[in-house]
């Protein structure tokens, strides 16, 4: 049980963090398979966390990197974390 509520958590925290990324990915679809950009800039701007580490952090790390390859696509399935988010 208290797995499952640390899991919750984090899973809202990151839900909270990462609220409104999907407004700073850019789809290019020039490659056989399209490609899916995030600009960092725009979102930390538009959340005023320029000068926030942590946030910078966590948004280089490869974890966001995954996390943007594999819910970036607009014609993904919906799943628990769109649901939280």
């Amino acid at each position: 049980m208290l797995d499952k509520e640390i899991r919750a958590v984090f899973m809202r925290t990151f839900a909270e963090l990462l609220q409104g990324y999907r407004s700073c990915l850019t789809l290019i679809r020039i490659h056989p398979k399209p490609v899916i950009t995030f600009h960092k800039a725009a979102f930390l701007g538009e959340k005023n966390l320029r000068d926030c580490d942590f946030t910078t952090r966590v948004l280089d790390c490869m974890f966001f990197t995954s996390f943007v390859s594999e819910r970036g696509p607009p014609w993904r399935p919906c799943d628990v974390w769109d649901e939280l988010y």
